[in-house]
C-alpha cells in the first residue's frame, strides 16, 4: 500500500495536522527543500566525500569521524553545520506538522550506493522525531522507503527530490530493501521531544556544526585522561 501525501493545512486547522500525526505517527511533506537548496546539499555531499578521501589518502586524523565515514562504501557524515543549520531552521515547522515542542539533536548525511539497505529499526530517545529527505538520485526510479504504522500497516513511502517524511521514530519502524540505483542523497534530522526527562540538546554536544568528538562526555574524558597523564 502506497502511502497519501498529505497537505500543507493553514492556521485554521493546525490542530487536526498534531491529531493525525499523534494517530498515525507521521506526515508526508511535499517540497520540504526547494530544488536549489537540496541541488546544493547533494553537491555539498559529494564534496565531502571527496575530502574524505583525501583525508584517508594522505593520512590526515580524522578525530571521531569529524571529517565523516565510509561503511561499505557508503558515505556518512555526523553533525555537519550545513546540515545542522537545516535541523535548526526547520524546527518550528516541524513543530506546526507535529505538535511537538522539539529540540534539536543532530543530522545524518548519506549517500547511498547500489545494494545499500537500512534495516527495520526504531532509534533512540534523542531520535524520538525524525526527518529523512530525499536530495536527489541517480537511478530508474524512487527508493521507497518502508515504515510500519502502529497498528501493524505497512506503508511504502515515495520521496523525490527535496520531499520529505517526518516520524515518531521510536513508535514508527523503518527500513529500506536493496537500492537498486547508483546513488541517492539522503538527509536525516533528528529531534528529542522538549518535554521529555533528560533530553539534552545537540545530541549532548557543546554547539550544533560539530562531531561526535564535541559531546560533553568525551570532552569530560578527555580531560580525565590528560588529568591522570599529568600526575
Amino acid at each position: 500500500m502506497k502511502a497519501k501525501i498529505r497537505p500543507r493545512w493553514n492556521t485554521d486547522v493546525v490542530n487536526q495536522k498534531h491529531e493525525i500525526f499523534k494517530d498515525c505517527g507521521y506526515h508526508i511533506i511535499n517540497n520540504f527543500l526547494d530544488e536549489s537548496i537540496s541541488d546544493f546539499l547533494y553537491g555539498y555531499l559529494m564534496l565531502a566525500q571527496k575530502r574524505l578521501r583525501e583525508v584517508e589518502n594522505n593520512g590526515i586524523e580524522n578525530e571521531s569521524q569529524m571529517y565523516g565515514e565510509f561503511r561499505n562504501d557508503t558515505f556518512s557524515i555526523y553533525g555537519d553545520l550545513a546540515f545542522d543549520s537545516i535541523l535548526l531552521g526547520k524546527k518550528s515547522e516541524l513543530e506546526g506538522y507535529t505538535g511537538v515542542d522539539l529540540l534539536p539533536s543532530f543530522t545524518e548525511a548519506i549517500l547511498h550506493k547500489k545494494n545499500s539497505v537500512s534495516s527495520g529499526h526504531t532509534d533512540r530517545e534523542n531520535c524520538q522525531i525524525s526527518l529523512s529527505v530525499c536530495l536527489g538520485f541517480e537511478g530508474p526510479k524512487i527508493w521507497p522507503l518502508w515504515i510500519k504504522e502502529k497498528n501493524g500497516k505497512k506503508i511504502e513511502v515515495q520521496l523525490k527530490k527535496g520531499d520529505a517524511i517526518v516520524y515518531r521514530e521510536t513508535d514508527v519502524e523503518s527500513w529500506r530493501e536493496p537500492y537498486a540505483g547508483f546513488q541517492q542523497a539522503q538527509l536525516l534530522i533528528h529531534y528529542s521531544d522538549k518535554n521529555t526527562p533528560n533530553s539534552k540538546p545537540y545530541d549532548n554536544r557543546v554547539a550544533l556544526g560539530l562531531g561526535a568528538f564535541s559531546k560533553i562526555e568525551n570532552i569530560m574524558k578527555k580531560q580525565f585522561d590528560k588529568i591522570k597523564r599529568n600526575k
